[in-house]
């Protein structure tokens, strides 16, 4: 039987990606473990959380280099639209 430790809220990163798994052990166990293959499943997870946190980086980016690109508004154009014709 496993028994929650750590409320959901103070063990996720709230990421739409995330991944959430539990460990059979306990505050004492949690961090010892039994086997190679218990190793690598964390690390697998934080290289997986590092290439995402890498893309969205590169995704950031080129989204503000594009935005840097677009013309500035001029002063002459109206802000808002008018239902009157124009004069």
């Amino acid at each position: 039987m496993e028994i929650k430790i750590v409320h959901e809220g103070s063990a996720t990163l709230n990421k739409p990606r995330e991944r959430v798994i539990t460990i059979a052990a306990n505050h004492k166990t949690m961090c010892k473990f039994g086997s190679r293959a218990q190793y690598q499943t964390i690390g697998d997870r934080f290289i997986k959380i590092l290439d995402d946190m890498e893309s969205q980086k590169a995704e950031d980016e080129a989204l503000a280099e594009m935005l840097a690109e677009l013309p500035t508004p001029s002063a002459s154009l109206p802000l808002a639209c008018s239902t009157e014709p124009p004069t």
